[in-house]
């Protein structure tokens, strides 16, 4: 009896220590992606206004519309602003379908993050429950199991980032779509020219930055709580 309901605690402690590292990702991905001091300081650092003709406000005033269509809130990213006088689109076809390809990867990351989240709960709960007295080391190994993983990959993901991101960015653009929209022309299509890939850069930098400060914090918190003497009741 006591070796199956060990069992059941291994298998959920497993899904804890997969299910919050993604979790840990996908909350600080969102957390730059929908950032406006990020993109107000990388618009300032990359000299946005100057290669684009817009403002910041006007750059900002893009970002929110981007970020609103990829939360369902709009249906289309497009926003007109003045240029030269007059006011234009700021979008053509082959950018506004570009970005509907990008809310459906939104939409898949919004998916992973719920379902992270709602099997790391579940997962801590059945332990809670099904452990009891034991429950905190279970919980507290599956952590530290996943966060110490999740913190070797993530690592190996900023110097990968630093060192060569043209051929990771490219390599997943190719991943992820079946079609060359993602090719723009940095001369004529605005949507290239107000986030280059120098922006993806610090963006994934930053977002794999902040993961692995949490994910550090778990792990030495983890670490803590396993080394407390255990009750005497649970020595062998």
């Amino acid at each position: 009896m006591k070796q199956a309901k060990d069992i059941l605690a291994g298998g959920a402690a497993a899904l804890l220590a997969v299910a919050l590292p993604v979790l840990v990702l996908a909350l600080a991905l969102e957390s730059v992606a929908f950032s406006p001091s990020f993109y107000a300081y990388e618009f300032r650092a990359l000299d946005r206004p100057a290669a684009t003709g817009f403002t910041e406000k006007e750059l900002l005033e893009a970002s929110r519309s981007l970020w609103a269509y990829f939360r369902g809130d709009l249906s289309t990213p497009q926003l007109e602003l003045p240029k030269d006088g007059q006011a234009v689109p700021l979008y053509d076809q082959r950018e506004l379908a570009h970005l509907a390809d990008v809310r459906r990867l939104f939409r898949l990351g919004f998916a992973a993050r719920t379902a992270a989240a709602l099997t790391s709960g579940l997962a801590a709960l059945f332990l809670a429950f099904r452990q009891r007295k034991r429950a905190w080391r279970w919980l507290a190994g599956a952590g530290l199991v996943g966060s110490s993983f999740a913190l070797l990959l993530f690592l190996v993901g900023i110097l990968l980032v630093s060192t060569n991101f043209n051929r990771w960015f490219t390599l997943f653009h190719l991943l992820s779509f079946n079609n060359d929209l993602w090719q723009l022309d940095p001369t004529r299509e605005n949507l290239i020219r107000i986030f280059p890939e120098e922006f993806f850069q610090a963006a994934a930098r930053t977002a794999l930055l902040r993961a692995v400060a949490v994910l550090l914090s778990i792990s030495v918190s983890c670490l803590l709580v396993l080394k407390l003497p255990r009750p005497s009741r649970d020595k062998k």
